[in-house]
Formats: structure tokens, C-alpha cells, sequence
């Protein structure tokens, strides 16, 4: 088996989430940095928050991380991104990986019959 993890990066997370260059629309890609894992690179997938600095990451590669990367303090429980950080998040219109035209969410992609966005939908509807 190959690991997940090669070169910092993890290749897990990097194929869950979306890139920054995969968003559809400029304005919202200048703002969408703000979203960035600091681990893969990539709009959180699954965010969660360090109870140590309060970063955020995608759960994926977090979870493989014995110290936190940003403050290197020992990990402790992480925890839910707000409710709000995962709307703003869902509200990020995406290229749909499974076509070569840009489609806006919520469109399927015709592949998938729900594709798969970076929060949880279940969490972002309280």
C-alpha cells in the first residue's frame, strides 16, 4: 500500500478537495485562499479546527499529524468548523472534475449523481 502522505502534501485530501485554480469564479478565487489547508494546499475538505492554535485543516490530513503544523504544539481533540465558515465555504462555486466545462454547484456533473464539495452539507444546513 502507498502512503497518503508524500512530500508534506497528502494525496488523500488533495483528491477529495478542490484546488484554488479549480473555482469558477475570479472574485471568489481571490477570497477563497482564506479556505486553503496549509497541509495540501487545497480548499478544506471536511474543515476542522486544532483546539491548540485554532487553525483550520482538512480533517484528512490533520489526522495524520502527531503536531500541529502551524504552532508545533502536541494535537489535542480537533473540533467542527462553525456552521458559517462551512456555508461560506458551500457557497463556492467549483469546475466540476468529471467535465471540461465550468459548472456552478448544485449541478451534477453527470458522472456522480452528487458530487462530493468541501463541507458537509449535513453540517452547514443547522
Amino acid at each position: 500500500p502507498t502512503s497518503a502522505r508524500q512530500g508534506g502534501a497528502c494525496r488523500l485530501a488533495a483528491r477529495m478537495g478542490w484546488k484554488i485554480g479549480d473555482i469558477v469564479n475570479p472574485e471568489e478565487e481571490k477570497h477563497a485562499r482564506q479556505f486553503q489547508c496549509s497541509i495540501c494546499y487545497s480548499v478544506w475538505d471536511q474543515p476542522v479546527d486544532t483546539s491548540c492554535c485554532e487553525n483550520t485543516f482538512c480533517r484528512a490530513c490533520i489526522s495524520s499529524c502527531v503536531a500541529c503544523p502551524i504552532c508545533r504544539l502536541p494535537l489535542g481533540p480537533v473540533k467542527e468548523c462553525s456552521k458559517t465558515v462551512l456555508r461560506m465555504l458551500n457557497n463556492i462555486s467549483v469546475r466540476c472534475p468529471y467535465r471540461s466545462v465550468s459548472q456552478p454547484w448544485p449541478q451534477t456533473c453527470g458522472v456522480v449523481q452528487s458530487p462530493q464539495r468541501p463541507g458537509s452539507a449535513e453540517a452547514a444546513k443547522g
